[in-house]
């Protein structure tokens, strides 16, 4: 494969055009966002759901004793059985499943009262000052699930605070299923993550540009997504590629306006990147003889979120590949107009939904 010399980085060379008059293209361009399907009419669905600040009510709590404490934290179990007993025996865990809050009641005053989790529920609190804000972003997504979904109720949401451990996750409570948005990942890009978990990978730089307000319900939603989507049965680049494709191709149904660098989780240049050189991109994996390998550490590269890939012109990092993988997913359900989403999602067997995608990448 011919290759050109960019500064330090080898770049194939149908992508070196976009060096010279990418970004110009790119930032003539317009639309691209609007989505390219039916959006169905939800005005009738009407989801019923709670979205819970848990972490408030949990930081109101009477901490000027012990004793007191551990009433109101009873009082709070009896609203919400389910998540409380999990928040502290697994989210953050103060105490085993079987404990009584008097158990631990000293401890979990400590973490209350530590310096630390004070300040960082300060900044929560000033970031999200009333987490109700939010409720119709949730809600029109739900309306979308709901449709998509009909058997399916909207579930309730909680949002918390775990000291950086969990960003979202999907359990079930007395209503079925819920979903946990974990609050202190969604503060800022200027938050200053690292000085607080500085030996974290997931907390680089690159990463923490998506922590902010703006991704908080696309990053709760995650947890949902990846809950109706079946695993992979290979290993080969075009399964994880068609995976990947099948959370945005959902995601993108429950967040029909949201702009395709926030279903992507990109930054918006690369997402305009991808569109602009679909086909180029398409044969950069095919004339690599990538698609079909089994080498995680060759293609994940292509796959996980990254500042840079090889072979990528400079600000093109990871998750190109879900970007075809998208296409793919869409291209196979616009001809297959019988396969459901569902029996969709459900398809384990990658090779045959890129058969009978017919995909042509846009030129």
């Amino acid at each position: 494969m011919m290759i050109f010399r960019h500064g330090a980085k080898q770049v194939p060379h149908y992508f070196c055009v976009f060096l010279l008059f990418g970004l110009f293209f790119l930032l003539q361009s317009c639309g691209g966002d609007e989505p390219d399907f039916d959006i169905p009419d939800v005005s009738h669905i009407e989801p019923q759901f709670e979205l819970i600040d848990f972490n408030k009510q949990l930081f109101a709590l009477d901490t000027s004793s012990t004793d007191v404490l551990i009433t109101q934290l009873n009082q709070l179990a009896e609203q919400h059985p389910t998540f409380t007993n999990l928040y502290f025996s697994a989210l953050v865990p103060l105490k085993q499943e079987q404990e009584t809050f008097r158990d631990k009641g000293e401890l979990i005053r400590s973490f209350l009262t530590n310096d630390g989790i004070r300040k960082l529920n300060d900044t929560v609190q000033i970031v999200f000052p009333n987490l109700q804000d939010y409720k119709d972003e949730f809600e029109a997504a739900f309306q979308q699930y709901e449709y998509y979904f009909p058997n399916k109720k909207a579930p309730n949401v909680y949002a918390m605070i775990s000291e950086y451990g969990y960003q979202q996750a999907i359990f079930v409570d007395s209503a079925g299923d819920a979903l946990i948005a974990g609050l202190d990942f969604y503060l800022s890009d200027q938050y200053p993550y690292q000085q607080y978990v500085p030996q974290n990978t997931a907390f680089s730089a690159y990463r923490t540009r998506f922590f902010k307000p703006d991704y908080f319900v696309k990053g709760t939603l995650d947890a949902l997504v990846n809950d109706h989507i079946a695993p992979p049965a290979g290993r080969k680049l075009i399964d994880a590629m068609i995976n990947e494709g099948k959370k945005l191709y959902l995601m993108r149904r429950l967040l029909p306006y949201a702009q395709d660098s926030v279903i992507l989780q990109v930054p918006g240049i690369q997402a305009e990147w991808c569109r602009a050189f679909e086909k180029d991109l398409y044969n950069f994996f095919v004339d690599s003889e990538m698609m079909y390998s089994t080498d995680a550490r060759e293609y994940n590269k292509y796959i996980i979120e990254s500042p840079n890939a090889p072979n990528m012109p400079d600000g093109i990092g990871g998750k190109t590949a879900n970007y075809l993988g998208w296409r793919i997913i869409e291209s196979y359900m616009k001809y297959n107009p019988a396969v459901t989403l569902e029996s969709m999602l459900r398809e384990q067997d990658a090779s045959k939904i890129f058969r009978q995608s017919r995909y042509k990448p846009k030129r």
